[in-house]
Protein backbone atom coordinates (compact mmCIF):
# COMPACT_ATOMS: atom_id res chain seq x y z
CA UNK A 1 0.00 0.00 0.00
CA UNK A 2 1.47 3.33 -1.03
CA UNK A 3 0.34 6.95 -0.89
CA UNK A 4 -1.10 7.93 -4.28
CA UNK A 5 -3.35 10.48 -5.93
CA UNK A 6 -6.29 8.70 -7.55
CA UNK A 7 -8.49 10.34 -10.21
CA UNK A 8 -11.95 8.79 -10.38
CA UNK A 9 -14.42 8.87 -13.28
CA UNK A 10 -16.57 11.16 -11.10
CA UNK A 11 -13.83 13.80 -11.49
CA UNK A 12 -12.69 13.60 -7.89
CA UNK A 13 -8.98 13.35 -7.10
CA UNK A 14 -8.26 11.79 -3.74
CA UNK A 15 -5.00 11.43 -1.87
CA UNK A 16 -4.96 8.05 -0.16
CA UNK A 17 -3.21 4.85 0.71
CA UNK A 18 -3.78 2.82 -2.46
CA UNK A 19 -3.55 -0.87 -3.29
CA UNK A 20 -4.26 -1.96 -6.85
CA UNK A 21 -5.86 -5.33 -7.48
CA UNK A 22 -6.77 -7.20 -10.65
CA UNK A 23 -10.40 -6.04 -10.84
CA UNK A 24 -10.75 -3.78 -7.81
CA UNK A 25 -8.48 -1.48 -5.83
CA UNK A 26 -8.46 -0.47 -2.18
CA UNK A 27 -8.60 3.22 -1.22
CA UNK A 28 -7.73 3.76 2.44
CA UNK A 29 -7.85 6.97 4.51
CA UNK A 30 -8.69 9.22 1.53
CA UNK A 31 -8.59 13.01 1.68
CA UNK A 32 -9.26 15.74 -0.84
CA UNK A 33 -6.89 18.69 -1.23
CA UNK A 34 -8.68 21.93 -2.12
CA UNK A 35 -6.58 24.94 -3.18
CA UNK A 36 -7.44 28.10 -1.28
CA UNK A 37 -5.15 30.95 -2.24
CA UNK A 38 -1.59 29.79 -1.72
CA UNK A 39 -2.60 27.05 0.70
CA UNK A 40 -4.23 23.65 0.46
CA UNK A 41 -7.23 22.81 2.62
CA UNK A 42 -7.61 19.16 3.62
CA UNK A 43 -11.10 17.64 3.55
CA UNK A 44 -11.81 14.03 4.58
CA UNK A 45 -13.40 12.16 1.67
CA UNK A 46 -15.32 9.50 3.63
CA UNK A 47 -16.77 11.74 6.33
CA UNK A 48 -19.46 9.35 7.50
CA UNK A 49 -17.80 5.97 6.97
CA UNK A 50 -17.32 3.64 9.90
CA UNK A 51 -13.93 2.62 8.46
CA UNK A 52 -11.99 5.02 6.21
CA UNK A 53 -11.47 2.48 3.42
CA UNK A 54 -13.40 1.38 0.36
CA UNK A 55 -12.98 -0.95 -2.57
CA UNK A 56 -13.43 0.58 -6.02
CA UNK A 57 -13.80 -1.18 -9.35
CA UNK A 58 -10.74 -0.44 -11.49
CA UNK A 59 -13.02 0.71 -14.32
CA UNK A 60 -13.94 3.71 -12.10
CA UNK A 61 -10.30 4.82 -11.84
CA UNK A 62 -9.06 7.13 -14.61
CA UNK A 63 -5.42 7.30 -13.46
CA UNK A 64 -3.13 7.30 -10.43
CA UNK A 65 0.13 9.09 -9.74
CA UNK A 66 2.71 9.49 -7.01
CA UNK A 67 2.42 12.97 -5.44
CA UNK A 68 5.37 15.20 -4.57
CA UNK A 69 7.33 14.06 -1.49
CA UNK A 70 6.19 17.09 0.56
CA UNK A 71 2.54 16.14 -0.11
CA UNK A 72 3.21 12.54 0.93
CA UNK A 73 4.95 13.75 4.11
CA UNK A 74 2.02 16.04 5.00
CA UNK A 75 -0.45 13.22 4.33
CA UNK A 76 1.52 10.87 6.59
CA UNK A 77 1.58 13.50 9.34
CA UNK A 78 -2.16 14.12 9.03
CA UNK A 79 -3.15 10.46 8.95
CA UNK A 80 -0.57 9.13 11.41
CA UNK A 81 -3.18 9.38 14.12
CA UNK A 82 -6.90 9.89 13.88
CA UNK A 83 -8.01 13.33 15.02
CA UNK A 84 -11.72 14.08 15.25
CA UNK A 85 -12.57 17.76 14.91
CA UNK A 86 -15.80 19.69 14.89
CA UNK A 87 -16.78 22.12 12.15
CA UNK A 88 -15.80 24.93 14.52
CA UNK A 89 -12.19 23.74 14.40
CA UNK A 90 -11.55 25.65 11.17
CA UNK A 91 -10.45 29.26 11.19
CA UNK A 92 -12.00 31.92 8.93
CA UNK A 93 -9.60 30.87 6.14
CA UNK A 94 -10.65 27.22 6.32
CA UNK A 95 -7.42 26.06 7.94
CA UNK A 96 -7.52 23.43 10.64
CA UNK A 97 -6.96 24.88 14.11
CA UNK A 98 -5.52 22.39 16.60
Amino acid sequence: MSVMMVKLVSGEEVLCKFTKGDETSKIDTPIILVPRGEELVVIPWLNFANKPEITVKNEHIVFTYVPKPEIVNQYNELTGSIVTVSAGALDNKGKLVL
